[in-house]
C-alpha cells in the first residue's frame, strides 16, 4: 500500500542554516503486521534561513556634507539585494558577504531622507539605514564687514566681522584667538596678545557644518602701546603774559590739550578749565592758547596723546594771563614847568 506517513518534531530548536542528519534504525521501526526496516537509514537535510543579515562597521553619511553623491560603507555577514526608499538612489543593487560600499547618486543642495533595505536570498530583511537625515551643502561660507582698528594701543584687539554661516573658526598668519566658533551673523573676537608692530598676513578662515571653508585676509594693522615722548622747552609758560605760548618736543604725531585750576579773582574763585585740542607734530611744537582768560593758572597739566591713543601727561609751572592795557592817571594841579630855549 501507500504505507503510514509520520511526522517528527526536534525536542529543542534548530539552528537555521544547519546540516542535519536523521538516523532511522531497523530494529526500531515495524508495521503492523510485525514487518521491520530492511535496513538501517539516514536523511541528511538542511534548515531554513530564518536570519536577517547582520550589518556592522556601518559608516553613515555625515548629517552634513558637502559631497554631491556621499557614500554608505558597511560590513554584511550575507550576500543579497539592495532596495532604496525615500530621496535617494544608488547604481548599486546587491550587496556581498563582506565589505560594501554604496554611492549615491547625484544630489542638489538641500535635505534629504533615505532608506536603504538589505534583502538576502531567503527573502530575510534588514535595514542597512533606516529614515537617515542628512542635508547636502557646497555653498562656500560667505564673510564680510571685516573690521580691525589700523592702529590702535589695544595688545588683544577685537576682530569684527559678518559671516552667513555657522561654522569653525580659525585665524592663521602671525595671529590666534582662543574662539573656535562662528555664528552665522555679526561675530566679534578677541585675538590673543600681539607684540608691538604692523601684521600683515594674518586671516580670518571658516568651515561651516559641510566641510565647505572660506578664506580671507585680514587688513593690515598695527599695535602701538608706546607713551609718547615730550620735552618742555625752557621753563615752560612765562609767569606774567598776555598770550600763554608752550613749547614742546615730541617724539611723535598727536594731539595736545592742557588742564590747569583757574582762579578767577583774588577771592580764590576757582574753576578747572581745560584748552582746545591742538595737533601735534613729530619734533618741535610752539603751542598758543588764545582762548585762556585773565587770572592765574596752578596746577597746570599738559597732555599729548599719539595717534594710536596712547597718552603722556606732564606739570608744567604756574603762569598768570593779563591782556589789560596799562591805563594813565594824571590829577589835576601839577605844576607846570615852562621851557625856554637856550
Amino acid at each position: 500500500d501507500g504505507g503510514t506517513r509520520f511526522s517528527l518534531k526536534p525536542a529543542i530548536d534548530l539552528k537555521g542554516e544547519t546540516k542535519y542528519y536523521l538516523k532511522f534504525n531497523e530494529t526500531k521501526i515495524q508495521d503492523k503486521a510485525g514487518n521491520y526496516l530492511s535496513k538501517y537509514e539516514v536523511i541528511e537535510f538542511t534548515t531554513a534561513d530564518i536570519t536577517a543579515p547582520i550589518i556592522t562597521n556601518l559608516l553613515y553619511i555625515d548629517s552634513y556634507t558637502n559631497d554631491e553623491s556621499p557614500s554608505v560603507k558597511f560590513q554584511s555577514d550575507e550576500s543579497g539585494t539592495l532596495e532604496y526608499f525615500g530621496d535617494c538612489g544608488s547604481n548599486t543593487t546587491t550587496a556581498k558577504a563582506g565589505e560594501n560600499e554604496i554611492k549615491l547618486k547625484k544630489l542638489n543642495d538641500g535635505v534629504y531622507n533615505c532608506s536603504i533595505m538589505l534583502t538576502d536570498d531567503s527573502k530575510n530583511v534588514v535595514l542597512v539605514i533606516d529614515n537617515k537625515t542628512f542635508t547636502i551643502d557646497t555653498i562656500l561660507p560667505n564673510l564680510t564687514n571685516i573690521q580691525i582698528p589700523k592702529l590702535g594701543n589695544d595688545s588683544t584687539p577685537k576682530l569684527i566681522f559678518t559671516s552667513s554661516e555657522i561654522g569653525l573658526l580659525t585665524i592663521g598668519g602671525l595671529c590666534s584667538s582662543s574662539s573656535l566658533n562662528a555664528k552665522a551673523d555679526n561675530n566679534t573676537i578677541q585675538l590673543n596678545e600681539l607684540q608691538d608692530g604692523s601684521y600683515d598676513d594674518c586671516t580670518l578662515q571658516i568651515t561651516d557644518l559641510a566641510g565647505n571653508t572660506s578664506k580671507l585676509e585680514i587688513n593690515t594693522f598695527e599695535i602701538d602701546t608706546i607713551k609718547p615722548n615730550i620735552e618742555i622747552v625752557g621753563e615752560g609758560v612765562s609767569n606774567l603774559i598776555n598770550k600763554p605760548e608752550l613749547i614742546i618736543n615730541s617724539n611723535e604725531d598727536g594731539s595736545f590739550y592742557l588742564e590747569c585750576k583757574y582762579f578767577m579773582d583774588v577771592n580764590k574763585h576757582v574753576t578747572s578749565i581745560i584748552s582746545d585740542n591742538m595737533s601735534v607734530v613729530k619734533g618741535h611744537n610752539a603751542l598758543l592758547f588764545d582762548e585762556f582768560d585773565d587770572g592765574s593758572y596752578e596746577g597746570c597739566h599738559i597732555y599729548v596723546i599719539d595717534d594710536a591713543g596712547n597718552q603722556s601727561e606732564s606739570l608744567i609751572n604756574g603762569f598768570i594771563v593779563d591782556t589789560t592795557p596799562p591805563a594813565l592817571n594824571i590829577s589835576k594841579g601839577v605844576k607846570k614847568y615852562e621851557f625856554s630855549p637856550i
